[in-house]
């Protein structure tokens, strides 16, 4: 970690420090806001951020090729992580998003601490295109006015959650309007979390929702579901895909693949589901008697897999990706309830069978199955079992591994897809919608409803204290 200083040789290169700003020219004043920054930025930043920051002082200086308001700043752990090689599924999604931005010309922040990184936004707000946060993250920010700028604060009406206007210094009130406040979200079930039966979750039990309509007008942002980025076409959300086509098409080739099918997840406990009925030591048996042998490749977490079952423990992404690419199905037990692993085995000409959860139906909408936007595809690349159905397992898995598939890259998740997803989001007229919005509410900005608050003051991710510690962004 540094505190980066100009150096001389920066230094002499920035010639127009000494030149007046002419008359409205945006570029001259988003210089001026970086070079004070730069010049004394009061927090540490890492190497990576700097380096980012130094290509935005060549964007802004007219030394290359960007958009106006070029500067992108994230705080989702899983940005963060991806850039630095995380190999997780949101990571592997950030990563590639981030990629086809940076293409475009913008300069992507990622960071993990949220008194760092909005000290960088309110410093730099006029470069600002948009900030990215996770769920409870993008409700703080909305709710406090050292976040949020003024004439987008909307006031709790819970007085118990208000904070206190007038003891915030000027120097700390919040500049980011509420049209550039964006979330992103990796789960299963998009901003639909009672539809989507996810066990032992109920919406209108955690989060006080009416049960009978609430979670169709949900969202985390007060302007609504088109501020929620997810990989998957929820309804109303902005859809960015994630793929695996680069890193499936750097996989080596398998020239000859084994009767072996990988179990999905990386923690034994996931077959200890209370909604899962498997018989574990039949389907072994039978499917041994078929010639077929399950692996997993799972760390024992106070649970081990079962018995009869090769575990070849945890393994690195490359080796992972290996073994996959050489069997003949991949096999889902209900969690993790998302992951971009079904979408590699696809892209290796791998099948995949998928547990319904709660319903006959899967749902690309998500929630009705494991992975519920590839569950919703249909046979020969994934075969769906009821959890509770042993012989039904054992004959979609037979009929998986006894019909080879081509590679297959299913429709909208194609790496060309997440240029062109990205593209689409980075050039919407958020501001003009906002503006529709409010014009259409008679003037009022939307706020947080009072049950969304409470929860996330509960959960310790809302607060009335401004931003004085490195609180966590993940």
């Amino acid at each position: 970690m540094i505190t980066r200083k100009l150096q001389p040789k920066a230094a002499q290169t920035l010639t127009a420090r000494r030149l007046a700003d002419p008359p409205r020219c945006r570029r001259a004043r988003q210089l001026r806001q970086l070079q004070r920054f730069l010049d004394n930025p009061e927090w540490k930043y890492d190497d990576a951020t700097m380096a980012a920051l130094r290509r935005l002082e060549r964007c802004v200086l007219g030394l290359s090729d960007c958009p106006g308001t070029p500067l992108i700043v994230s705080l989702y752990w899983f940005a963060y992580n991806g850039v630095r090689g995380g190999s997780a599924g949101e990571e592997v999604w950030m990563r590639e998003v981030i990629d086809s931005a940076e293409a475009e010309g913008f300069v992507v922040v990622t960071g993990h601490t949220r008194a760092s990184i909005l000290h960088l936004v309110r410093k730099l707000s006029l470069s600002i295109r948009m900030v990215w946060f996770n769920e409870n993250n993008a409700l703080e920010c909305v709710s406090n006015p050292r976040c949020i700028r003024s004439q987008d604060y909307v006031e709790a009406t819970d007085v118990t959650l208000r904070h206190d206007i007038a003891a915030i210094a000027p120097s700390e009130m919040g500049t980011l309007p509420l049209w550039k406040i964006f979330v992103t979200t990796y789960v299963g079930w998009g901003s639909r979390p009672s539809n989507a039966d996810r066990p032992g979750f109920k919406m209108h039990r955690d989060w006080a929702v009416p049960e009978k309509g609430g979670d169709e007008v949900w969202a985390f942002q007060p302007l609504g579901r088109r501020w929620q980025i997810t990989p998957y076409p929820y309804p109303g959300h902005t859809f960015v895909p994630v793929s695996m086509e680069r890193e499936c098409l750097a996989t080596p080739a398998v020239r000859k693949r084994t009767r072996r099918v990988v179990v999905l997840g990386k923690r034994a406990s996931y077959f200890q589901s209370r909604f899962s009925s498997i018989q574990w030591d039949v389907v072994r048996r039978r499917l041994g008697q078929e010639d077929i042998e399950l692996v997993a490749a799972m760390e024992n977490d106070n649970a081990t897999v079962p018995a009869g079952i090769k575990n070849v423990g945890k393994l690195d992404h490359g080796a992972y990706a290996s073994l996959l690419s050489a069997s003949s199905a991949l096999l889902g037990i209900g969690s993790p309830m998302i992951s971009p692993a079904p979408y590699f085995a696809l892209c290796r000409g791998v099948p995949v069978v998928m547990p319904l959860n709660l319903h006959d139906v899967p749902s690309s909408a998500g929630g009705h199955a494991q992975h519920g936007p590839v569950s919703a595809l249909s046979k020969p690349y994934v075969y769906p079992y009821h959890p509770t159905d042993s012989e039904g397992l054992i004959a979609q898995v037979i009929a998986a591994v006894d019909t080879p598939i081509k590679p297959y890259v299913p429709p909208g998740h194609g790496a060309e897809d997440v240029k062109a997803r990205t593209h689409a989001m980075l050039h919407y007229d958020y501001e003009g919608e906002y503006t529709t919005i409010v014009k259409a509410r008679g003037g009022s900005v939307p706020g947080i409803k009072n049950y969304m608050l409470r929860k996330c003051f509960d959960w310790g991710d809302c607060f009335h204290h401004g931003y004085t510690q490195e609180y966590r962004g993940d």
